[in-house]
């Protein structure tokens, strides 16, 4: 939303390298006060017409607490008493009886985010499966790579033989790269059945898949990429600096102590969303600037 010459108006369209903009009371009285402004410069090219409408102060201050209410509704998991609570602050009292009572204004929050289909928390914690929409990015791609269900968890926080054996298969990561392949196949072959899921899981990802000819694929991530050996030989990233930022990161993102599993998936995939922008910022030659502070930790 705009201000020029006494006239609100909000952004209709853009064509080629103009912006135009509409009246706010376009729908209400009917008014055909228009703007172009060019895009690249930000300067008017056509200035507003004449107004047929009426307007006055307390009319913008609710159409700016509807955008804002909107907003947060949609992008934040405050409560809707809290949520209404901040967006009554730019308003002022000839604002506010103009508005509905509050309850109603918390109703319109709910159906807000009921119609952003956000899954419902499940009430059972032995669901079955994850629903679909939490399985993939934002770009639809694969987000969830394996939903073991509830058994190995509850399998490796019971058993001490079991996690013990979970924690074999991690531990590959910090053998040499060239001796991973051969220790998983022995690893294998000494676990019975009931690893069979985690390990298949993990040869897919991680060690990739063995071929009829005895080859195997290429995997989703490859073992210099993930293995840990060289860097704990060379004494490599001495700090936790970058895992120190990013849980600072996610804090900002889930701004509770603890979600609910479905809310937890949905911020992953916001999350990924945000870090898939700044691999396009790097890849375009746009390297964010580190911290000289943690620059002279790190060396």
């Amino acid at each position: 939303m705009t201000k020029l010459q006494g006239v609100f108006l909000y952004k209709r369209s853009i064509y080629e390298y103009k912006t135009y903009w509409r009246c706010v009371n376009y729908l209400r009285d009917n008014c055909h006060s228009r703007l172009h402004t060019c895009i690249i410069t930000n300067g008017v090219i056509k200035p507003p017409s004449e107004l047929t409408c009426k307007t006055d102060g307390s009319s913008l201050e609710i159409r700016k607490f509807n955008e804002e209410l909107v907003h947060w509704a949609r992008n934040t998991q405050e409560m809707p008493d809290i949520i209404v609570t901040t967006c009554y602050k730019a308003l002022s009292d000839q604002g506010i009886v103009r508005l509905p009572i509050r309850d109603n204004i918390k109703r319109r929050i709910r159906m807000v985010r009921k119609k952003k289909n956000i899954v419902n928390a499940p009430n059972d914690p032995n669901f079955t499966t994850i629903p679909t929409s939490l399985t993939k990015t934002v770009r639809d791609d694969m987000f969830l790579r394996c939903d073991t269900g509830p058994g190995h968890q509850n399998k490796y926080e019971s058993d001490p033989e079991f996690s013990h054996n979970i924690h074999k298969i991690a531990a590959l990561a910090f053998l040499k790269p060239d001796d991973v392949v051969k220790v998983f196949e022995d690893l294998s072959m000494n676990l019975d059945d009931e690893y069979q899921t985690v390990l298949d899981y993990f040869e897919e990802t991680y060690i990739s898949r063995l071929r009829a000819n005895h080859t195997r694929r290429k995997p989703m991530f490859t073992i210099d990429f993930w293995s840990m050996f060289h860097r704990t030989t060379q004494s490599l990233m001495r700090t936790n600096n970058s895992a120190e930022a990013y849980h600072h990161r996610i804090n900002s993102i889930f701004q509770c102590s603890h979600s609910t599993l479905w809310v937890f998936l949905q911020k992953l995939i916001d999350g990924q969303n945000a870090t898939h922008a700044v691999i396009v910022h790097i890849r375009s030659e746009q390297v964010p600037k580190s911290k000289k502070k943690n620059e002279s930790f790190e060396k």
